[in-house]
């Protein structure tokens, strides 16, 4: 019955003998009236509706029925995040209410569509609650070896990426309205021209990624373009990890998987794996587990993290300083018997022996039961160090496991000095950058932004937002979000996941496969038939049975990395750069990742106005200090300093924090935007505008001086 009948006559519990005559008169009428109009007019208006939303029902993606969800309780349970009814689920609240007629229509039918959430060189295995056409709900895949049925903020809060209303859906050709079929048209010529010169003069830029499609691509442009050039790039991520497994694995590529719930000691050099690491969640996980079989957690660490606040024993130490400890601890155990083959000239200063002897008598009472774990921000030969540590100590296979890392790249910056070098003499005059925002947040000193418009002819930006490079593009194509997409991704140990899209897509936007599909073979085909023809390429005759179960699961079990063996190495060539201690007119300067982490979630509410787990702080950043500097410096929580890199400046408040050391900087990045968004635009501070190529995760060139002014911060504590 129609909404303004029902207010009319006022059925609500009233029995019909009870209501006047004239009343049930009138409705008789209304209702014969309505039933020689002959069809529903309110079934147009619905279908127009649906056409004019962001996403309708994707009509083949193998769904899986589900009811419901029950929301659980905890932050990292397995309950979903559901976006707040609208529309279709508006009107299926009024209809379950107590007040609705009792011939109202049922709640719409919930469709779940298992996917894969590409991230660096991790991949999540998610469930997507799909309703009426629109994805509400996110939970974890409990068949994926990161989520095991769970989700953290940031993949709970792909819902709001995805239907942000900052994202843009057209392409803009020099910042102007235009087409996809306009940019087909452009780009034909553009790729024959570096096809027949063997792909001279084009660059490709990616983030680092584990997807074989991609991979494939990457190979395809080896072969037929050799002259081209490919390069990954992360504002953030595990490169200096790989870097350190690399060298430990005789240059290959090698990835670990730290079975933390297998420990019972638990050192961490520098990493945060229950905060800001890609695999916190399932480190979480294991931890908790292993907390309960009573191990120990002692870090050391240059800036408070939430691993550190998890700690039974935190040292703290500057970053530079600490590939120092991690040395010593390997001649102490080199001393008591331990075979690992380590120059005598590799000894350290400035550690103190106490903790040295504690950390090493720890590792011996643990041997095969111990896991060392080295974070991002170490340089390579400390990572070298840790897991050659972890492997003559018996710890490797059993609470840490090794593979073979293959279907990826990994960001590289001194690929990058190689491209600053290559723009400078001409060499490129295509450059094709694929999710990345360097003009943004790559270093400062490198001058990426203004080289790039002055030195090539175009840039092709795939942006999901009018970002800092994509509004420098020649050609600006809208990203499709991966709920939108297909796509592939090895999760950490292997298993590889199927992308598939849960929604269907707005206007001109592209999948990072569509896109570089069309870049390196020219082919302008749907990001499913490129992943189709790299599956089948893998699995041969079991292609449609891998591909119909990966529509139903999301997953290829069996399709995990095989165990790979580090071996014992020799460290002489390793040794820590000595380098002076940091003071009040010459203090290190951390970088680090925030609520936003890179920036690439800066527009995302329930993200950035989650206060910071150790400064408080919520929508922007700030720079952190120790009680030590604030009383050297005259500094209170709030005020205002200027930060001094080189000839580079920049002027933030600070927060004064706890457990920082005493002549050290932290700077949260990925905030200060403009024109990114409503959420973004006007908070915090742009802190990528002094970092440097060699300061790239800290630096000893740093000094503060007081400023006027006071900043009002928005902190939790």
């Amino acid at each position: 019955m129609d909404k303004s009948i029902r207010s009319l006559v006022g059925l609500r519990a009233t029995p019909v003998w009870a209501t006047p005559v004239w009343v049930l008169l009138l409705t008789a009428l209304l209702l014969l009236a309505g039933c020689a109009g002959g069809k529903d007019e309110s079934a147009p208006a619905e279908t127009e509706r649906a056409a004019e939303t962001p996403s309708g029902s994707v009509s083949d993606a193998a769904p899986v029925p589900a009811e419901t969800p029950e929301p659980e309780g905890g932050a990292e349970s397995a309950d979903s995040t559901e976006a707040p009814p609208d529309g279709a689920e508006a009107a299926s609240a009024v209809a379950a209410s107590p007040d609705a007629e009792p011939a109202a229509a049922a709640a719409p039918s919930v469709t779940t569509i298992p996917t894969t959430m590409p991230f660096g060189t991790s991949a999540y295995g998610l469930h997507v609650d799909v309703r009426d056409g629109k994805a509400v709900a996110i939970k974890g895949n409990p068949d994926h070896p990161s989520t095991r049925g769970e989700t953290d903020a940031r993949m709970r809060a792909q819902l709001t990426h995805l239907y942000d209303a900052d994202r843009v859906d057209r392409v803009l050709h020099e910042g102007q309205p235009s087409s996809y079929d306009a940019f087909l048209e452009a780009w034909q010529e553009i790729y024959l021209e570096h096809a027949n010169l063997q792909g001279e003069g084009l660059v490709i830029v990616t983030p680092s990624f584990t997807s074989p499609t991609i991979h494939r691509f990457w190979k395809q442009v080896r072969a037929e373009m050799p002259r081209a050039r490919w390069l990954a790039y992360d504002a953030v991520g595990e490169e200096m990890v790989y870097l350190g497994w690399a060298m430990s694995g005789f240059g290959k590529a090698v990835q670990a998987d730290e079975r933390l719930d297998k420990a019972k000691f638990i050192l961490s050099i520098e990493s945060d794996f229950l905060g800001d690491s890609a695999e916190s969640l399932a480190h979480r996980r294991r931890f908790a587990e292993a907390k309960k079989n009573g191990a120990e957690l002692w870090v050391v660490e240059s800036t408070p993290t939430v691993t550190g606040r998890a700690a039974d024993e935190r040292i703290t130490m500057y970053s530079h300083q600490i590939n120092r400890l991690i040395t010593a601890v390997a001649n102490e155990v080199v001393s008591r018997g331990v075979e690992l083959d380590i120059s005598q000239g590799y000894a350290p200063d400035e550690v103190d022996p106490a903790w040295v002897t504690r950390i090493a008598d720890k590792l011996m009472e643990h041997r095969g039961e111990a896991v060392i774990i080295t974070g991002r921000h170490q340089a390579g030969p400390t990572h070298v160090v840790g897991s050659q540590l972890n492997v003559v100590l018996g710890n490797a296979g059993k609470t840490i496991m090794h593979h073979e890392f293959t279907d990826s790249l990994i960001a590289y910056r001194r690929d990058f000095m190689k491209f600053s070098f290559g723009l400078r003499g001409n060499y490129f005059n295509t450059v094709v950058m694929v999710g990345v925002n360097p003009y943004y947040d790559f270093p400062l000193d490198l001058n990426l932004a203004p080289l790039i418009p002055e030195k090539t002819d175009r840039t092709i930006v795939l942006a999901s937002h009018r970002d800092e490079t994509a509004r420098e593009a020649t050609w600006h194509i809208p990203m499709a979000h991966f709920l939108e997409s297909f796509g592939d991704a090895r999760a950490v140990g292997g298993m590889l996941g199927l992308t598939q899209p849960a929604v269907e897509r707005k206007g001109d936007r592209k999948s990072p496969v569509e896109l570089l599909g069309l870049v390196v073979d020219g082919e302008n085909r749907s990001d499913e038939d490129w992943v189709k023809d790299t599956w089948k390429q893998r699995f041969g005759a079991d292609f449609d049975k891998v591909w119909s179960e990966a529509r139903k699961t999301g997953l290829v079990p069996g399709s995990e990395y095989p165990p790979f063996d580090l071996e014992r190495r020799e460290l002489a060539m390793l040794g820590s750069l000595v380098l002076p201690s940091p003071t009040a007119n010459n203090m290190e300067l951390l970088f680090r990742a925030s609520q936003a982490y890179d920036g690439r979630f800066a527009n995302i509410p329930e993200l950035v106005s989650q206060p910071d787990p150790i400064s408080g702080q919520r929508n922007g950043n700030a720079a952190w200090i120790s009680k030590a500097a604030a009383k050297h410096f005259k500094l209170r929580t709030g005020d205002m300093i200027e930060v001094k890199v080189l000839k580079h400046t920049m002027q933030l408040p600070v927060i004064v924090i706890d457990g920082q050391p005493d002549w050290s900087v932290t700077l949260p990045v990925g905030f200060g935007r403009d024109g990114l968004g409503k959420t973004a635009d006007g908070i915090g501070y742009d802190t990528y505008r002094i970092r440097t190529e060699r300061g790239w995760d800290h630096t000893l060139e740093a000094r503060i001086s007081k400023v006027e002014g006071k900043a009002k911060l928005d902190l939790a504590r």
